[in-house]
């Protein structure tokens, strides 16, 4: 029995999610504006995955904080798994959504 670690919609998982979407969009807007030759896919991917990092620096944290303070509230593996799952879904959705927003409005014009 892993408790309410595994419980999947908690307000700590949405905040990663939206948390690394928004990494992952201003990552993404900023290649975009800063190198526009770089293509789509590798744009997505590269600011997908960055954002992913960021995400994972911020469970390195959360580890400091259960090694040197007592009491953290922070939780177990399944908690820090969760976590790094719904970073990677954020990150996934926000380039998709930019992507597929990109697409439309440019075949809008």
């Amino acid at each position: 029995d892993h408790g309410t670690e595994l419980v999947f919609i908690k307000y700590d998982l949405l905040v990663h999610f939206f948390g690394t979407g928004v990494v992952a969009a201003a990552l993404h807007w900023a290649m975009r504006i800063h190198n526009s030759r770089v293509k789509p896919l590798w744009r997505s991917v590269f600011a997908a995955l960055a954002a992913m990092g960021m995400g994972t620096l911020n469970e390195i944290i959360e580890l400091g904080a259960v090694l040197l303070l007592a009491n953290t509230g922070v939780g177990g593996y399944f908690n820090n798994a969760l976590d790094l799952v719904f970073n990677a879904l954020g990150a996934v959705a926000a380039v998709v959504a930019i992507e597929v927003y990109l697409r439309l409005k440019s075949k809008g014009r």
